[in-house]
């Protein structure tokens, strides 16, 4: 493997510029706002009554929902399916979704948005 001083400056990476965070904060926002409203009336009720994100950081979209209570919790996981077609209409199925219950109840649940085959019979 080359050591970056071996290589000549126009091949070395990009510098981060402070232009670059700007448009990266701003995709950021576009797509959590496409993501909310794509989604159905039920959703966005139970996605208000939690915490959640969507980092859109290369390569994959993270959507992190943290859950108040164990119910909410439930019904978040029981909907699981309708948030993972969302965001996969949004990311084409390069995505993860980690739901985390309250502190006592446990390890958070996580699925890749392209595994969602695998748990539409369960979820129904």
């Amino acid at each position: 493997m080359m050591n970056k001083q071996q290589l000549p400056p126009d091949d070395l990476p990009a510098e981060f510029t402070v232009y670059d965070e700007v448009l990266r904060r701003r995709l950021n926002e576009s797509a959590t706002k496409g993501f909310y409203e794509s989604c159905d009336r039920i959703t966005r009720a139970l996605l208000s009554q939690t915490e959640w994100n969507l980092s859109t950081k290369p390569p994959i979209i993270r959507l992190v929902i943290n859950c108040p209570s164990i119910e909410v919790y439930w019904y978040i996981i029981s909907a699981i399916t309708q948030i993972a077609n969302r965001l996969d209409r949004l990311c084409d199925g390069k995505a993860i979704i980690c739901v985390f219950p309250p502190k006592e109840y446990g390890a958070p649940f996580e699925m890749r948005v392209s595994e969602i085959f695998l748990y539409k019979d369960f979820f129904l």
